[in-house]
């Protein structure tokens, strides 16, 4: 059982990673961290080598579909749908970070509900989510 106090600095820190990422986030792209995220994206094609800072943005719409949805695979009631993930280069180039297959719809359906406050119990409890397990 974690304590209250821990609790609370765990669910702080959390806000606080959740808000850089509407801000935008200064990355170094290395694999094991662009994997999660990317995958299969033609990095070169904007001039960004591994190696390379550049920033991750989030942008969620609140009703409507994202015009430029990181869930391919999502369906129209996916919260997924709603969100888009942007990368810029150090040089101002800029693409939209596309992202396959249902694996990626359940993150990024837990990652929406967790940047909307949604309850953990709450999310957990929605189908087609994503919680890693421990152990």
């Amino acid at each position: 059982m974690i304590e209250k106090g821990v609790a609370t600095q765990k669910v702080n820190r959390r806000k606080e990673a959740i808000a850089k990422l509407l801000k935008g986030k200064d990355v170094v792209l290395k694999h094991e961290n662009v994997q999660q995220i990317i995958y299969q994206q033609p990095l070169d094609k904007i001039g960004v080598h591994w190696g390379d800072t550049v920033t991750i943005k989030c942008e969620i719409n609140t009703v409507d579909a994202h015009p430029n949805a990181y869930a391919v695979d999502a369906r129209q009631d996916d919260p997924a749908k709603r969100l888009g993930i942007s990368m810029t280069a150090r040089d101002g180039q800029f693409t939209w970070i596309k992202g396959n297959g249902e694996n990626k719809v359940f993150r990024a359906n837990s990652l929406v509900d967790e940047m909307e406050g949604v309850q953990e119990a709450v999310s957990r409890a929605s189908e087609r989510r994503y919680f890693p397990t421990c152990g």
